[in-house]
């Protein structure tokens, strides 16, 4: 499958080719996969990101964001042809198990990064002016390697909030700190920013039958959930919540 850079979240329109190929695993792969997946949030993301990267090398210039979309799609595209597949999530009101059947595009939607903040934007931070930016996936895992390899920083959010920086790689203590211990207007900065850069997938919302039982449609308490969680763990949650079809079982 060929995914043009036209439809990924980004939008952006300086790739140097006109798509990513993304391949479907087979069943050896995907049990090869769920064997050797990482515990570890910083390692899980580099194991998606080699997955990927098997298929086209051009993955190391996509923008970061771009990047998730494509290993996401690349599990989808795994398990289903019409990309419709039945997720379980729990109530955390009663603890109700809740069952959804999810829809690809129509469920999980990605939506653009504004095209002006892409190349670049100055902002106030830490009491200086300092210059961010969307890093290429070259760009991220010079600051992302240093994390694997000394363990100092294991929230993937935080590692990608420093990776924005563009003098990150050449001041890494700086930047560090400067996001992991950034207090009272800066948080809120770092906070615009996440949203800016970072949360493009559009959160599920579904809805408890026994929290919302007799209550009009209009006024239900919906759920929300967020996408990352479902991506992170994909394969575990299609084998436990998509059983096969009776219609499929021949007996003899």
């Amino acid at each position: 499958m060929e995914l043009l850079t036209q439809h990924l979240p980004s939008g952006f329109q300086g790739y140097g080719f006109p798509g990513i190929h993304i391949n479907p695993m087979n069943f050896a792969q995907v049990l090869e996969y769920l064997d050797n997946t990482p515990k570890s949030e910083v390692e899980k993301f580099y194991f998606d990101y080699c997955v990927v990267r098997m298929d086209d090398e051009h993955v190391d210039n996509l923008l970061l964001p771009d990047l998730d979309y494509v290993i996401y799609l690349k599990k989808v595209i795994t398990i289903s042809r019409s990309c419709n597949f039945t997720s379980t999530f729990e109530c955390p009101e009663c603890h109700a198990t809740l069952q959804k059947q999810i829809k690809i595009p129509e469920d999980i939607q990605f939506q653009r990064v504004d095209p002006k903040f892409i190349s670049g934007i100055q902002i106030e931070i830490g009491g200086r002016i300092e210059e961010v930016k969307v890093p290429t996936m070259q760009e991220f895992m010079a600051v992302f390697n240093t994390y694997r390899r000394i363990k100092k920083v294991s929230d993937m959010r935080l590692i990608k909030m420093i990776a924005l920086f563009r003098n990150a790689p050449y001041y890494p203590n700086y930047y560090e700190d400067l996001v992991t211990k950034a207090t009272y207007e800066d948080i809120t900065m770092l906070t615009m920013l996440s949203q800016m850069y970072y949360d493009i997938v559009k959160p599920i919302t579904i809805y408890c039958p026994e929290c919302n039982k007799g209550v009009e449609p209009e006024n239900q308490r919906g759920i929300t959930i967020e996408v990352e969680s479902l991506i992170v763990d994909f394969f575990r949650d299609i084998t436990l919540n998509n059983k096969i079809d009776e219609s499929k079982i021949l007996l003899k």
